[in-house]
């Protein structure tokens, strides 16, 4: 009886440590890609288990989930400081505090209102969101204008697109798919990605996704930054800049440059409402 316990704690614990391992190091935390890093934490354990490395190894059991918790939060936050610390070298510790603070309070009300999305999308609470720029949109759809919205992982991020494309050459090649049919597209382009080029963010090369500048040089097309931030409680603010045309010698490293900027310019705006526990430098 015994033993059977044991060996379930283990199993337990395994799982845990796989999954705090998957969400520190991906930095992915949409709702979506946290059922994923459960399911494939699950699919490991169960390999693990069916070798039996549970048994072989008793190390193991020394493992304490309480330990692991407290190491995994006190990982995070380090990470999050590491962070805050590169964009805002001037800002005192308790400055640095109130950012990490306000981000969690932010984070928790996404996950809160994760289930209302659909009724934002149907426009159904609309009168909870403020557009500012609606002209330029209105430009858009009237001259039925080509453009790529970019963005980050603000507060609401999915307001700007209800249908999402997969990463990776699928997703580029579904991305060129709608610009021959002659539709817009949204991009985020603040995540960490493994295929990229180096551009500075925050006064440090990060890999940044090349995506945005392959359209505007294959397509001759603008790029129009969107800004969403929280204004109180679930009121939001959705601002629509003007188009940004490049000439033809823009390269796609200046172009990528330039777009990180912009992307550092609405982060400073409301920083806390960035998520900074993804480590985009790694």
């Amino acid at each position: 009886m015994n033993k059977a316990y044991d060996k379930r704690r283990q199993t337990i614990t395994i799982f845990i440590t796989i999954f705090l391992f998957w969400l520190l190091l991906s930095g992915l935390y949409t709702p979506f890609m946290l059922l994923l890093g459960i399911i494939s934490s699950l699919g490991i354990t169960l390999i693990i288990t069916k070798m039996n490395i549970i048994e072989q190894d008793n190390s193991i059991q020394n493992l304490r989930i309480d330990q692991l918790l407290k190491y995994s939060i006190w990982l995070m936050r380090e990470i999050i400081l590491s962070n805050l610390r590169r964009a805002y070298p001037k800002k005192n510790p308790e400055e640095l505090n109130k950012i990490i603070n306000l981000m969690w309070n932010n984070y928790g009300r996404f996950f809160a209102e994760f289930m209302f999305i659909k009724n934002f999308r149907l426009g159904k609470l609309s009168e909870k969101i403020e557009i500012e720029g609606k002209e330029i949109l209105e430009d858009i759809k009237i001259n039925n204008r080509q453009v790529v919205f970019i963005s980050g992982h603000f507060s609401r991020k999915k307001y700007i697109c209800r249908n999402q494309i997969k990463k990776g050459i699928g997703g580029l090649k579904k991305l060129i798919e709608l610009k021959r049919n002659n539709l817009s597209t949204a991009l985020m382009i603040d995540q960490r990605v493994s295929e990229g080029i180096l551009s500075n963010f925050f006064n440090k090369k990060a890999l940044t996704t090349t995506i945005p500048a392959q359209l505007v040089k294959r397509f001759n097309i603008p790029i129009v930054p969107v800004y969403i931030e929280r204004t109180e409680g679930i009121t939001f603010k959705i601002s629509i800049s003007p188009p940004i045309n490049f000439s033809e010698n823009s390269t796609i490293q200046s172009i990528t440059d330039e777009l990180n900027l912009i992307l550092e310019k609405m982060i400073i705006r409301k920083p806390e409402q960035w998520i900074w526990s993804h480590n985009r430098w790694k």
